[in-house]
């Protein structure tokens, strides 16, 4: 599943979350419930979660975009 940005491989089954195409950036769960988690690389606990997957994958393109602004990096 794709928000054009953001990639949950293998939705709704849990696994990597894949930013613009070739940057895998942590992994997402996906519960009974259909309430998603993301947990970044190099963390151990979900940094935050949600029931709808449109805003979630804009939380976490966000979050990517933000990460990239302080580094100096150029986020498209």
């Amino acid at each position: 599943m794709s928000n054009y940005v953001v990639e949950l491989e293998n939705y709704p089954h849990g696994g990597d979350v894949v930013y613009k195409g070739d940057e895998v950036i942590g992994t997402y769960t996906c519960d009974e419930n259909d309430y998603h988690e993301f947990t970044p690389d190099g963390s151990k606990e979900a940094i935050f979660g949600g029931f709808h997957l449109g805003p979630f994958c804009g939380d976490i393109a966000e979050w990517q975009q933000k990460r990239e602004s302080s580094y100096g990096e150029k986020s498209d």
